[in-house]
């Protein structure tokens, strides 16, 4: 057998589809952080609430799993250790705290605004030392 070859062009086509992941489960519709836009005292805590909505119209609490962030560090810190979802007031006035959580290869985030109040007149607020 005798094959020759010549120089020329070859056109290859593919086509991928993604039609959504089956990854196991429902995705992720939405995140919700309950109680909606919390106050808390400086140096004081409050703690919240992560609920996921899934495609399938079934919830989950998802607090010990999701990622928590706050966009300003300097008025408050939420807990992203054994205590998820707890913020510490820090410093008078208002930020916003997020949770994501991922699963079955989606990802839903929700977030509220937390605002931190002076403690009443006559209080002392007593902060660990850290460092």
């Amino acid at each position: 057998m005798h094959t020759t070859m010549r120089a020329g062009l070859a056109a290859v086509a593919a086509a991928f589809f993604f039609v959504g992941c089956s990854c196991g489960g429902p995705t992720v519709s939405k995140v919700v952080i309950t109680p909606a836009s919390p106050s808390v005292e400086r140096g004081n805590t409050v703690s919240l609430t992560a609920t996921a909505t899934f495609s399938d119209s079934s919830t989950k609490d998802v607090t010990a799993e999701a990622t928590w962030s706050v966009a300003d560090g300097a008025i408050a810190a939420v807990s992203n250790t054994d205590t998820r979802g707890v913020v510490t007031g820090s410093n008078v006035g208002t930020t916003t705290v997020k949770a994501i959580f991922v699963a079955n290869g989606s990802q839903g985030e929700g977030s509220t605004d937390v605002t931190v109040t002076a403690p009443p007149k006559g209080t002392v607020v007593v902060t660990p030392r850290t460092g």
